[in-house]
């Protein structure tokens, strides 16, 4: 890959990485497992903006799990809804670049042919 798709997938690692440091301790004390939040994540999927809504919708749910066992405090909150944004706005971002290079390969495939 080159341009700005060059190291996507390295930086959404770091990025699933740093989250889920982050989100661990919360989730425990809440009895929930943090890998069943972001497992969606881990599978090999090109449609990364499904995934990130997928990932998203994992977080507000445990939010509402943490909230109802009196664990979600409003900085806790307002922290977990920064991540569900960033997902979303990353994952959305990654997929509009992933379909433009998917477009651009295509483009050059068929450039091919015709020669």
């Amino acid at each position: 890959m080159e341009g700005k798709t060059a190291g996507l997938a390295d930086k959404m690692a770091a990025m699933k990485k740093e989250i889920m440091g982050k989100a661990a301790d919360p989730l425990k004390k809440a009895g929930v497992d943090p890998e069943e939040v972001f497992g969606a994540a881990g599978r090999k999927s090109p449609i990364l903006a499904e995934t990130g809504s997928a990932m998203a919708a994992k977080l507000v749910e445990y939010k509402g799990v943490m909230k109802g066992k009196g664990m979600l405090t409003p900085d806790l909150e307002s922290q977990v809804d920064e991540w569900i944004a960033d997902i979303k706005k990353k994952t959305t971002e990654g997929q509009a670049r992933y379909d433009a290079g998917m477009a651009k390969l295509e483009r050059q495939r068929k450039r091919l042919k015709r020669r």
